[in-house]
C-alpha cells in the first residue's frame, strides 16, 4: 500500500480520516458529562466500528451470494462513520495490492 499511486491513497485516507473523525468525536463528547468517559467510549466506538465491524463484513462479503448481499447492504449505511470507512478502505486497498501480485 506504499508502492506508486498506492502511497498517495493511503496518505490521503489517512489524512481524510483524521478530519471526518474529528467532528464525530466532538459530537459524540457530548452524550458524556465526564471526559475520561467520553474518552474511553469514543475510543471503544472506533475499535469496533474501525476494526470489528468491518471484518464482519468482510467475511459477509465473502461466503456466498446471499450474505455477500447482506454484506454490501450494511456497508452503505455504515460508511457514514469515519472508522468504518476508515477500515474498508484500508482492506479494499490491501485487498487490491495483494490481487495485483498474482
Amino acid at each position: 500500500m506504499t508502492d506508486g499511486e498506492a502511497f498517495t491513497a493511503t496518505c490521503l485516507l489517512f489524512f481524510l480520516y483524521g478530519l471526518a473523525n474529528i467532528p464525530l468525536t466532538y459530537i459524540l463528547g457530548y452524550l458524556f458529562k465526564d471526559y475520561g468517559n467520553a474518552q474511553g467510549a469514543v475510543y471503544f466506538f472506533n475499535f469496533v466500528t474501525g476494526g470489528i465491524v468491518t471484518l464482519i463484513i468482510l467475511v459477509l462479503r465473502w461466503i456466498d451470494t446471499d450474505s455477500n448481499k447482506v454484506g454490501r447492504g450494511l456497508a452503505w449505511p455504515l460508511r457514514m462513520i469515519p472508522s468504518f470507512a476508515f477500515g474498508e478502505g484500508l482492506v479494499n486497498m490491501g485487498s487490491v495490492t495483494l490481487l495485483a501480485a498474482f
